[in-house]
């Protein structure tokens, strides 16, 4: 019997982590105060332990270093911080997969990667979306773990007939599955009712020319992870760099220089950010 993309996915389309809820809850009450939202977050303190080390990081370079929530959150604004919290939650969460079916460190330094280096593309387009473009890029595969958790020996089907091949990845977990992870993040992301731009970027980041309403932070997740997969900054399990898409250079404002000159700046943030979720 064939699997849909909807059953795969299963629970996880159903409502993103109980702590995000929360917060959204907050930031959506005008009554709210930054006392309620570090209430949330220190109620577990490994989570606020990682935060505070994240805005302490070069990924954010402040002048001063940042002791509690409630100080995190004047510098860094409420919405921009529970992107991060997001973002640090659903790495939490992907916790136990088999080392032998994928080496999960790798796969989160490809996806620090990934969102480390679309922050750093969102400033030829949207200074103010920075942490969106950081949280597109750390979930735009998480479709893959999707298929690690809910179904082992098709995860491992996959990576055998991608080693076979020589990919790429998407090509063979269609032959496998009959659809690959992007549809299966779409799909995940919409379930938790996220932002469309960011539920675009991460469905069409293979594609990008397909993203008709939010084209620039789209084309940031497509270059991203062309860039990080350059750098061999951790894998998600494809061979290789996927192809780029010359365009989304156009629609960044960008060209090759200009890459070639921030991956010195993707390598320093990366590690430094990988350290902070390395276990």
């Amino acid at each position: 019997m064939a699997i849909s993309v909807y059953d795969m996915v299963g629970n996880w389309a159903c409502s993103p982590p109980v702590i995000y809820q929360e917060i959204q809850k907050i930031i959506e009450n005008p009554d709210s105060s930054f006392e309620d939202f570090s209430r949330v977050i220190n109620a577990d303190p490994n989570l606020g332990s990682q935060l505070l080390k994240l805005a302490n990081s070069a990924y954010y370079g402040l002048s001063n270093s940042v002791d509690t929530i409630t100080h995190a959150l004047s510098v860094v604004g409420m919405e921009q911080l529970s992107d991060l919290v997001f973002s640090i939650v659903v790495i939490n969460q992907f916790q136990g997969i088999p080392k032998e079916l994928i080496n999960i460190e790798s796969f989160w330094q490809h996806s620090l990667a990934t969102g480390v280096t679309a922050r750093i593309l969102s400033a030829q387009v949207d200074k103010t979306a920075a942490e969106r473009y950081y949280l597109a890029g750390m979930l735009h595969d998480i479709g893959t773990l999707v298929v690690c958790k809910a179904e082992p020996e098709l995860a491992a089907k996959i990576f055998a007939t991608v080693k076979e091949t020589g990919g790429p990845l998407c090509a063979d977990e269609v032959k496998v599955l009959g659809f690959d992870h992007t549809a299966m993040v779409g799909v995940i992301l919409k379930g938790w009712n996220l932002p469309s731009p960011l539920v675009e970027a991460v469905a069409f980041h293979h594609q990008p020319a397909l993203a008709t309403e939010h084209p620039e932070i789209t084309a940031a997740i497509h270059v991203a992870d062309v860039i990080a997969h350059e750098l061999g900054l951790g894998t998600n399990g494809e061979p290789g760099p996927p192809p780029l898409y010359k365009p989304a250079l156009k629609i960044l404002r960008i060209d090759r220089d200009f890459i070639e000159k921030i991956k010195p700046k993707v390598i320093e943030e990366t590690d430094e950010v990988f350290s902070i979720f390395k276990k």
